[in-house]
C-alpha cells in the first residue's frame, strides 16, 4: 500500500477514531472515495492531502506537512524531535472537566414552568456579555424570554441569534432553540449544536465528538467555505443540540430565496438546451 494511503487511513481508524462516514464530511468527500483511498484504489489527490494536514493540525500537535504525508509511515511511530511530553490539547483535563457540576442558571413562569431565555449572538456586545454574565442570576433574569408550546417541558431550552453564512442553508439572523446538554462526552457526531467558549464565542456548528480521544470537539461548518477547527474542553462553557429554527422571512426573501430561484431559472435553462439537443437528433434520425 502506498505512504499517503496507509497515512490517509490511519489518521481516520488510530488518530481520529471515527467512521469512514464522519471523516468523509470532514474531508468534503463522499465515502466512497474514503473507501478508494484506504483500500488502495485510488491514489490520495494532492488538494485532499492538503484539507487532511489542516484538519490533522487543528486537532493534533506535533504538527505534521504534505511531505511527511507522503513520504513517512506514521504506523512506524513519532517521527518528530520532542521531549515525550506532547498532549493533545484539554485531553488531560477532559477527565476533571467532566467531574464538575455544571450549574445553569434559567428562570422560570410563574407557575413554575421554564422560560426561553433569548442571546442575541449576532450582537457583538450582547454575545461578549452572555459569556460574563451566563451564570449571573440578574443578567440571566434580564434577557428577553418567551415559551414554545410544541417543545417539551422536560428539558432546558434557549434561543440564540446567529450570525454568518458558516451553515448555510440556513440564514445569517435565524435564531436557533438549543436545549442544555450535561454530558458533554456523550455528543453525537454530526449533528449540531450551539457551542460556548471561552476563545470563539457563541458558535453554531456540526459537531464531530473527539472528546473522549483527544480532549476536543472539531466544529464544522456546513458552508464548505469554511474550514473545521478544534476546541478543547477546557475553553467550553455551555453546550445547547440545536432543536427548532426561528428564520427571518425578510432576509430569505433578500437573499436565500434569490438565490434558489436562480438556481432553478439555470436549471429550466439547461433542461431546455437538452431538450432542443434531443429534437435535433430526432430530427437527423428521421
Amino acid at each position: 500500500m502506498k505512504v499517503p494511503n496507509n497515512n490517509f487511513k490511519f489518521i481516520r481508524t488510530e488518530k481520529f477514531d471515527i467512521s469512514q462516514t464522519e471523516f468523509a464530511d470532514l474531508l468534503g468527500i463522499t465515502r466512497g472515495k474514503v473507501g478508494s483511498y484506504e483500500e488502495n484504489r485510488a491514489d490520495v489527490p494532492v488538494d485532499i492531502m492538503q484539507k487532511l494536514v489542516k484538519l490533522y493540525n487543528t486537532t493534533f500537535v506535533p504538527h505534521i506537512t504534505i511531505d511527511i504525508l507522503i513520504n513517512h509511515d506514521l504506523r512506524q511511530g513519532d517521527l518528530f524531535s520532542t521531549d515525550g511530553n506532547h498532549t493533545q490539547p484539554g485531553s488531560a483535563d477532559l477527565q476533571g472537566k467532566n467531574l464538575e457540576v455544571r450549574n445553569l442558571v434559567i428562570t422560570t413562569t410563574e407557575t413554575g414552568k421554564e422560560n426561553i431565555e433569548f442571546v442575541d449572538a449576532e450582537n457583538v456586545k450582547a454575545s461578549a456579555g452572555y459569556l460574563n454574565g451566563y451564570a449571573d442570576r440578574e443578567f440571566i433574569a434580564n434577557l428577553p424570554k418567551f415559551r414554545l408550546p410544541f417543545l417539551p417541558d422536560n428539558a432546558t431550552y434557549r434561543a440564540f441569534k446567529i450570525k454568518g453564512d458558516s451553515m448555510l442553508p440556513l440564514p445569517s439572523g435565524s435564531i436557533v432553540i438549543g436545549e442544555y446538554v450535561q454530558d458533554w462526552e456523550n455528543l453525537k457526531s454530526g449533528d449540531t449544536y450551539i457551542v460556548i467558549s471561552k476563545n470563539e464565542g457563541i458558535v453554531y456548528k456540526r459537531v464531530t465528538n473527539l472528546l473522549k480521544q483527544r480532549g476536543v470537539l472539531l466544529m464544522v461548518s456546513d458552508n464548505p467555505a469554511y474550514e473545521p477547527y478544534a476546541i478543547g474542553a477546557l475553553e467550553i462553557v455551555e453546550i445547547w443540540k440545536a432543536k427548532a429554527f426561528i428564520i427571518n422571512d425578510t432576509y430569505i426573501g433578500d437573499s436565500l430565496w434569490e438565490r434558489l430561484f436562480a438556481e432553478i431559472a439555470s436549471l429550466r435553462a439547461e433542461l431546455k438546451r437538452l431538450k432542443g439537443s434531443n429534437d435535433k437528433d430526432d430530427k437527423l434520425l428521421n
